[in-house]
């Protein structure tokens, strides 16, 4: 099975989100049956940074990508938690 990680580090806001969001589709149109976004060391993310992934996610399911967030802490986690995700 392959697997592509994609590693964020500080912030996922609006001016971040257009390379994050570039990031993860080149990822999954790579061949990756599962495509892993690790946050660990996401600082912030705001709304921006959480429609990213959301797209990224409908992107995944129709290319038949399984998409995992791994690690979400703080204030990732929370804003997260707050969109269900």
């Amino acid at each position: 099975m392959k697997e592509t990680v994609v590693q964020v580090n500080g912030e996922i806001d609006l001016a971040s989100a257009g390379d994050f969001g570039a990031q993860l589709s080149r990822a999954i149109g790579d061949g990756a049956e599962t495509v892993v976004v690790d946050l660990t060391d996401v600082d912030f993310m705001d709304s921006a940074g959480v429609n990213t992934i959301l797209n990224a996610r409908a992107l995944a399911e129709r290319a038949g990508v399984r998409l995992v967030l791994r690690r979400p802490n703080g204030e990732a986690d929370r804003i997260l938690d707050l969109f269900g995700l």
